[in-house]
């Protein structure tokens, strides 16, 4: 019998079978060739894939296409993995397809249905060297520009500055790990939560049109379920707890709605700022902008990216009302908390309209600055989802006055924590760049202080507000708002806040747990760096 190696045929290395047996996999325990109409394979012990053009599917698939008890994906499923929480997808440049991808949705749709990582819940992959490179292909054409490092990073990654800074990002984020944001485990529980809502909406999206959506997909997931500190659904579960609500999986469902919230308000923020990133990506609209552009779609690129971002915002809003409402907590626990969610999603969208509208009036006082601060930021942040929590928990009056006077302050403490760290942040902590809210020119307290205590105006006339900003003016404005005593100023009023807060949580009637947690969780959100 003549063997592979005395033949010319390179494609997969086996004798040619049967006619009868064209294409098809032999009744061999051991054997994992992908079925391709180009494969031909023998049932032999030594038969192992070939990784060819032809034959799509890497040795390290944990799927083989093979049907055993554990792999749900059919060989007639072409790619379109819907994983289990153990199952870790093929990398996108690696799934059988009909040929190379003809646009950018295309290969987005497939990387959007495979996937190119992990569930949270998911088994680590195998160690993988850092030297190794992989090749990166471009999202619009899925031609080789250039070799990539282990992780796999795509195009966007190259295209706005080293995958360092994301990384970073996320090593910060994930050093909070503050006791107290993390007791019950809450934040492991809440992105678990997250991405099995996300991934029953990816589905849905999928059924509707897979190539065109599957981008959609990809963004809120990658906003977020790849960042955050998770302090709205912290302070709302604490605010339930404290409460005397028991723990359950649906309570921390219900509050996760609170993130989708925040993706709304992050997308919407991102583009009324033009803020070029996010958490140490490109922004929303930027993600969109860059897709256009490497798809070579007609029109400009700038406005889809726009439009687009107004949609996704407008989508995770929609989808913090459909979590919270598939959350699984009782009927007439929803009813109470009902009231609260709108009032909170009214108050944010008017909070933003206040900030634009201060910047357009060029009003400077801090009675301004705390109003927007307030309406912004500090009621959707802290206030809001206490005063959720003790509604689902069927709270008393007294105890949501208690929360609204611990509350209301430190949410903005935290605004003027932020605030400090816009200007004064580091960029591989924060995720955005240094001096940004002094390119955008927001009227923040910070500034207010520095004019109310005598800086001089001429300087933030010329500075504040400029786009082209560069590290010298950046230095320049803060070193007028340091040397005006507005950063002192701003820090005291922090620490003013935040006595003001604790103090209504001294009198406040809740377990003893939460009141420890809450008291760490009023430190977590005024003294953080990210």
């Amino acid at each position: 019998m003549r063997t592979w190696r005395n033949r010319p045929r390179r494609t997969c290395r086996a004798p040619r079978p049967s006619p009868s047996s064209r294409c098809r996999i032999q009744p061999s325990s051991r054997c994992r060739t992908v079925p391709s109409s180009r494969c031909r394979t023998v049932p032999s012990s030594r038969c192992r894939p070939q990784r060819s053009r032809r034959c799509r599917t890497p040795p390290s698939s944990p799927c083989r296409f093979q049907p055993p008890s554990r792999c749900r994906t059919p060989p007639s499923s072409r790619c379109r993995f819907q994983p289990p929480s153990w199952h870790r997808a093929v990398p996108f440049r690696w799934c059988r397809s009909a040929g190379p991808p003809r646009s950018a949705g295309a290969v987005s749709a497939v990387r959007g249905i495979c996937g190119e990582g992990r569930r949270a819940d998911a088994p680590p992959p195998p160690p993988r060297s850092r030297s190794v490179k992989r090749p990166i292909r471009s999202v619009a054409s899925g031609r080789l520009v250039s070799l990539g490092g282990a992780s796999g990073g795509g195009s966007d990654r190259q295209r706005w500055g080293p995958a360092g800074r994301a990384r970073a990002f996320r090593a910060s984020v994930s050093a909070v790990s503050h006791p107290f944001l993390d007791r019950a485990d809450l934040r492991t529980r809440v992105r678990q939560a997250l991405g099995d809502f996300l991934h029953r909406r990816r589905t849905r999206l999928a059924e509707i049109e897979l190539e065109a959506l599957a981008p959609v997909a990809d963004a809120v997931e990658a906003l977020v379920l790849q960042g955050g500190k998770r302090l709205r659904p912290a302070f709302a579960y604490w605010g339930y707890r404290g409460a005397g609500g028991p723990d359950e999986d649906a309570v921390v469902a219900a509050v996760a709605a609170l993130e989708l919230v925040q993706a709304s308000a992050l997308i919407h923020d991102d583009v009324m700022d033009g803020s070029e990133t996010r958490r140490g990506e490109p922004a929303v609209h930027r993600r969109f902008a860059t897709l256009h552009e490497e798809a070579g779609w007609r029109g400009d690129p700038a406005g889809f990216g726009t439009a687009a971002a107004i949609l996704l915002g407008d989508l995770c809003l929609v989808w913090s009302d459909e979590m919270l409402h598939a959350s699984g907590v009782a009927p007439e626990a929803l009813g109470r908390a009902r009231p609260v969610f709108d009032e909170m999603r009214t108050e944010v969208t008017i909070g933003q309209y206040l900030d634009v509208q201060t910047q357009a009036t060029g009003d400077t006082s801090t009675a301004r600055a705390s109003l927007v601060a307030r309406f912004k930021s500090a009621k959707y942040t802290i206030e809001r989802p206490l005063l959720l929590g003790a509604a689902l928990a069927g709270a008393s009056q007294t105890l949501a006055k208690a929360y609204e006077g611990y509350g209301l302050p430190l949410g903005e403490a935290f605004q003027l924590r932020d605030d400090v760290l816009g200007v004064f942040g580091d960029p591989a902590v924060t995720g955005k760049p240094a001096g940004d809210d002094l390119r955008e020119g927001k009227r923040t307290y910070l500034i207010a202080a520095a004019l109310e205590n005598g800086a001089p105006a001429a300087v933030f006339d010329e500075l504040l507000g400029n786009p082209e900003l560069d590290a010298g003016g950046v230095a320049r404005l803060r070193e007028v708002i340091v040397d005006s005593g507005a950063l002192r100023r701003t820090e005291d009023r922090i620490g003013h806040l935040t006595g003001e807060a604790l103090a209504a949580l001294d009198g406040a009637q809740v377990t003893e747990e939460a009141r420890e947690v809450l008291t760490g969780l009023a430190q977590a959100a005024t003294q953080r760096t990210v």
